[in-house]
């Protein structure tokens, strides 16, 4: 089982242009996207975070619902359920976040269960959680519980505007990286973190701390993973997009969903993986991705849909695991 941990909002997507723009509320927050995303192909996914008692709490606990996501790790929030503003412009998606702080907090720290569930193999962590504290810190401290245990996946997902203090940030993004086995960053968040380093240097980098696996998406370029292999790279399925929200997060489920797929759910597995099995891999995260920027907001495809168009858009998988659905 994948548990996504962190944040759970409704972003209030842009549709329209001038006088004529509306905004449309749409569940949201990186974790929450990413289990929306691994539920619906067809992964066994819990949601570890909280929801407001209002009706955007009702509108994400019904997106959980319908996609089939787990919530017994679900907690009530006494306060509003955070919202984004997202305006989408050429340099991508830009938030405004209301309701997200340290007075405000994402997940309550003191309600955070000493274990996982034991059938859990991977953790997927990162966004506004780790990003502002208390529930950083306090899921920091779970990571490190189980680092050993299951595959942890971290995806800093940085937004500037929510990073008071830049060298507590990049302190503790680098310890995560170190708890992490897999490490997934986007070329805009390597550029802002490490603004001297190429992106490909910055995954280096990453990789250095201890990670088995680096990877590193460039939106409509290739993207790339670096492991005991050395660099597989694929290039994403061309697409006209409605808008890239929510992509690196689906990116993220599809990546998850093939590993589980192939049957690799312990850390040690990743490292006996080959090229070959990581471009097929890759792939299916891209195509997963790629449908996604199709749609208006965090709108992550169901297997069947991910498939047609796969045979529409992408080479045949180059792994049978993506072949046909897992018992």
């Amino acid at each position: 089982m994948l548990v996504c941990c962190g944040e759970a909002l409704v972003d209030f997507v842009g549709v329209g242009a001038g006088a004529e723009r509306l905004y449309r509320p749409i569940p949201g927050g990186a974790p929450f996207n990413s289990a929306i995303g691994a539920a619906r192909l067809g992964i066994k996914t819990a949601f570890f975070g909280a929801l407001g008692a209002d009706w955007l709490g009702d509108m994400v606990r019904a997106r959980l619902h319908e996609s089939a996501v787990r919530m017994d790790l679900l907690q009530s929030r006494a306060l509003a359920t955070p919202i984004a503003l997202v305006h989408e412009s050429g340099e991508g998606a830009q938030y405004v976040f209301h309701g997200v702080g340290p007075q405000t907090p994402i997940i309550d720290p003191d309600r955070f269960p000493e274990r996982l569930p034991d059938e859990t193999d991977a953790l997927l962590i990162g966004g506004l959680a780790t990003i502002v504290d208390p529930p950083a810190a306090a899921i920091e401290a779970l990571a490190d519980r189980h680092a050993r245990d299951v595959i942890v996946y971290f995806d800093p997902n940085v937004r500037p505007a929510m990073v008071s203090d830049r060298p507590a940030f990049m302190a503790r993004m680098e310890r995560l990286c170190a708890l992490s086995a897999i490490v997934k960053i986007s070329a805009d968040d390597a550029k802002w973190c490490y603004p001297d380093l190429t992106d490909e240097a910055a995954a280096e980098h990453l990789a250095s701390l201890g990670g088995s696996v680096v990877l590193l998406t460039r939106g409509g370029d290739d993207a790339r993973a670096l492991g005991p292999w050395g660099w597989a790279r694929v290039r994403p399925p061309q697409v006209v997009v409605g808008d890239t929200v929510g992509a690196g997060d689906t990116f993220n489920a599809g990546f998850i969903t093939a590993l589980m797929r192939a049957g690799v759910n312990e850390a040690r597995a990743l490292r006996r993986l080959g090229v070959a099995e990581v471009s097929g891999m890759l792939d299916f995260a891209c195509a997963a991705a790629a449908l996604c920027c199709t749609r208006h907001g965090a709108q992550a495809p169901y297997l069947d849909e991910l498939e047609r168009f796969m045979g529409r858009h992408a080479a045949p998988p180059k792994s049978p695991v993506f072949r046909t659905p897992p018992p």
